[in-house]
């Protein structure tokens, strides 16, 4: 069965200082509904098949713009390499997450190697659409090792490992969720981790909060500036045919008025001169099967 979303989800909570991703299952993300809280959700898609991800599609066309997600594939072995289109038709979702233009993956597997053919395939099929990279996040199953694990009897835990990252410029923050509830929770006892820092030190999460304000405006100009170059290069192409356009109209034009007002007989005697020149073979004068001009 396909998956659906309601389009009137909101996000009421204010941005934090960190890019925060709630690894989650797409049934989980349906199970929350409207209260979605502010955040990225990378979908844990379990079986990377053809019909999974068709249902995965079809639920990420009701999720609003301002939801951005991403995918995080969840297998041992890579997927069969003629999915890789079905994956990269995700890119093209405004709601998905991308850094500086390039759409992000991850990957929860046992051995990074054995996928390296086939994110080399994703990369050269993403690039064949016009982005520059895949920004591919590696974790390995059993060592996660930057994945944060929510859990509900020692959420100081999750604190902690926050706290770890909190004063780093622009560190994402992983954290699995297994139940819908567990989003809300998440997102507080971040933000009360957030709160101890602006007391204690204020300057330092003032400046925290703006380089964060001022690395998304900096990824906003450089999209703008990316489809302002393509626009100008489109239009460059355009200006370029219509050029073409105009010289062979021109041509034309010389053609119809120097040449074919010219009197028939003034041009029989043109072929004349050719076949006295060389250029044109005599026969070719009387039959217009014979091939009229030497090489």
């Amino acid at each position: 069965a396909g998956w659906s979303l309601r389009r009137d989800t909101k996000s009421k909570v204010c941005n934090m200082i960190h890019d925060l991703y709630y690894i989650a299952t797409p049934r989980l993300w349906l199970a929350v509904g409207e209260h979605i809280p502010k955040g990225i959700m990378a979908l844990a898609v379990n079986e990377v098949d053809l019909e999974g991800l068709k249902a995965l599609y079809t639920m990420v066309q009701t999720v609003p713009s301002d939801q951005r997600f991403c995918l995080l594939l969840n297998s041992a072995n890579p997927p069969d390499a003629l999915l890789v289109n079905d994956l990269i038709a995700f890119f093209f979702f405004s709601s998905y997450q991308t850094v500086k233009g390039n759409p992000e993956l991850i990957i929860y597997t046992q051995s990074t190697e054995q996928w390296v053919n086939f994110v080399n395939l994703l990369m050269e099929a993403a690039k064949a659409q016009g982005f520059d990279s895949i920004l591919t996040h590696y974790f390995r199953t059993g060592n996660p090792g930057g994945i944060a694990v929510y859990q509900p009897g020692a959420p100081e835990l999750l604190q902690q490992a926050y706290r770890a990252i909190v004063r780093q410029p622009q560190s994402p923050f992983f954290v699995r969720v297994d139940q819908p509830g567990e989003l809300e929770q998440v997102r507080k006892l971040l933000e009360e981790e957030e709160a101890v820092l602006q007391q204690q030190e204020p300057e330092l999460y003032c400046l925290l909060q703006k380089n964060g304000q001022l690395a998304s405006r900096v990824q906003q100009l450089e999209q703008l500036s990316a489809a302002a170059a393509q626009e100008i290069a489109g239009q460059t192409a355009h200006m370029e045919v219509l050029r073409s356009e105009s010289q062979a109209a021109h041509l034309q034009n010389y053609y119809s008025n120097e040449y074919e007002i010219l009197p028939r007989w003034y041009k029989r005697f043109g072929h004349v001169v050719k076949v006295m020149m060389g250029k044109r073979s005599f026969r070719s004068l009387f039959n217009d099967k014979i091939k009229k001009y030497k090489q």
